[in-house]
């Protein structure tokens, strides 16, 4: 079982979900379907590729398999706690407050678990119970096992909770194809659309127009264009923008060994942000020909 387990590790480690799946139904049924851990890592597998549901009930059976066991029922009531949460929406989805009953529970087992305390606390921030939430976010960043790296975002979440029930740009900074330096620090104040596009992709070669459109419409009201392009060959990305005379910084990442993927057609997408208030991601196939209202209402309220 330990082998079949470690061959699954190794196909996760490099993104070969389904081999990995396999590797892990192999050690469950080599277990018996008594092993915690084989039937975590099968819901590892399903929570990657969306099958929530499914992942959900093979959770609950790793609960059972880990009987008396805390610290294993503490990570499966957290990894159950995480998918309900990915579930939810509005803040009075009951979803949320069976992530929080989960998270409590796990709490109950081990109230040492920094982790739980910011998962718990991110709950409530989403559940609008926002006195509850930054008590439990204070608690995380005091915790000996608080992540270092995660604790600046924390504090950021801690001033404004509104960051945890909606999506905030992301830091970022790049160089353009003719040598400019973009950030979120060079762009702050403005509204920022940020577009990633493939060469490869007729959809994005379309739109351009369309975007050249709205930076032309919009320009001098603190907006910004961004793009991201990913091109098949170097020859390629010259052609594209020779033919599409883009206007707007843009960062060109090559793949010269290319295989196109059925998930390389949701590479198109969309992020607008202020950089200081929350983003709007699109992508919908055709979310460039309807960007121009979104595009108005955030720049008026701006």
């Amino acid at each position: 079982m330990a082998q079949a387990l470690a061959q699954g590790d190794l196909y996760l480690s490099k993104r070969k979900y389904e081999r990995a799946f396999d590797a892990y139904q192999k050690a469950d049924k080599l277990s018996h379907h008594t092993s915690a851990a084989a039937l975590l890592k099968i819901a590892t597998i399903e929570k990657k590729v969306g099958a929530f549901s499914e992942a959900l009930d093979e959770a609950k059976k790793a609960i059972k398999a880990a009987g008396d066991n805390k610290a294993v029922n503490a990570q499966v009531l957290q990894f159950r706690a995480s998918l309900l949460a990915q579930m939810a929406g509005k803040p009075t989805d009951k979803k949320l407050k069976e992530a929080e009953e989960e998270l409590r529970q796990a709490l109950a087992l081990d109230s040492t678990n920094a982790l739980t305390h910011l998962d718990l606390g991110m709950i409530l921030l989403r559940q609008e119970r926002d006195a509850e939430g930054i008590s439990e976010l204070n608690t995380y960043i005091t915790s000996p096992g608080a992540i270092p790296t995660t604790i600046a975002e924390t504090r950021l979440v801690i001033a404004n909770p509104i960051r945890a029930r909606m999506p905030f740009a992301p830091k970022f900074s790049f160089t353009t194809h003719d040598n400019r330096q973009i950030s979120n620090a060079s762009l702050h104040g403005r509204v920022v659309l940020l577009d990633f596009w493939g060469s490869w992709c007729p959809p994005c070669r379309e739109s351009v127009p369309i975007l050249r459109d709205l930076n032309k419409k919009y320009w001098g009201n603190a907006f910004q264009l961004v793009g991201s392009v990913r091109m098949m060959t170097r020859k390629s990305g010259k052609h594209s923008f020779k033919h599409n005379t883009w206007t707007g910084p843009i960062t060109s990442i090559f793949r010269t060994r290319f295989r196109r993927r059925s998930s390389d057609s949701c590479f198109s997408a969309l992020l607008m942000a202020s950089l200081s208030s929350p983003a709007v991601a699109s992508p919908t196939p055709d979310w460039r020909k309807r960007m121009t209202p979104s595009l108005s209402r955030t720049i008026n309220v701006g």
